[in-house]
């Protein structure tokens, strides 16, 4: 007969029977009542496992931090192990010597007893090659102070590349031609240019194909641009007589 008395979930706001709650507390730290549905107890586990810190999860009701079998008696069973296994990597990062693979989708660690003395970890999950030095990905055919060269040339190039991106964005345009986009700078001279890589002829301002103009007219223009039609004034002694 106990099972037929219902309460409301103070997250979905649903009357339910009692047999949808929890027996317990959703914490031990807690000094309500269950008052959240199993349904709902274990979306919230699951939203805040997945949008806050793994490990700070709260009771939807008062904000108690929920501890590990507390997350293993409401959690989905794939939350759960999801849970587990990063508790786990947690523990195991604090011990001296543990490096993360740095392979892409790998989530796999292990302790590295031959520390940087040997720079390369080779991971027991996946299979891939770590460098512990810099801690990337195994750089192949550069040893680590060829790496430091290289990424030390980059760090003094920036400044420079910088400035160049900086005046291409300025100063040029990207040919129209979808199969080149060269950057095109402009020196002066009318409207008309010529890609020098593709040979792609093309009004400046507006990036209207040249062919087309000379095949009908200047309204093949962008209807803002000066080029067109509406936007040339032409002066009265050039003006037909009729």
């Amino acid at each position: 007969m106990g099972l037929d008395i219902e309460k409301g979930c103070k997250v979905c706001f649903e009357s339910l029977t009692l047999e949808a709650f929890p027996t317990r507390k959703t914490t031990a730290a807690c000094s309500h009542e269950p008052d959240v549905c199993l349904s709902c107890l274990a979306h919230v586990i699951t939203s805040q496992s997945m949008d806050k810190m793994w490990n700070h999860i709260d009771c939807p009701s008062c904000s108690a931090r929920l501890g590990y079998e507390d997350v293993q008696a409401f959690a989905t069973a794939a939350i759960f192990e999801r849970y587990d296994d990063l508790m786990n990597r947690e523990a195991m990062s604090q011990m001296p010597g543990f490096k993360t693979c740095r392979a892409p989708g790998c989530r796999s660690g292990q302790i590295h007893w031959e520390g940087k003395a040997q720079p390369i970890m080779t991971c027991n999950g996946c299979g891939h090659k770590t460098c512990v030095m810099h801690d990337v990905e195994w750089h192949a055919g550069m040893t680590c102070t060829e790496w430091d060269e290289q990424a030390s040339l980059a760090q003094a190039r920036r400044p420079e590349q910088a400035a160049n991106e900086e005046y291409l964005a300025a100063e040029t345009k990207p040919c129209p031609n979808p199969a080149c986009a060269r950057p095109i700078e402009k020196n002066g001279g009318c409207q008309h240019m010529t890609c020098t890589q593709c040979r792609h002829e093309y009004c400046w301002d507006c990036q209207a194909p040249w062919a087309d103009i000379v095949r009908r007219d200047n309204t093949v223009h962008a209807e803002i641009c000066p080029q067109h039609s509406n936007n040339v004034r032409v002066h009265p002694a050039d003006a037909h007589l009729h």
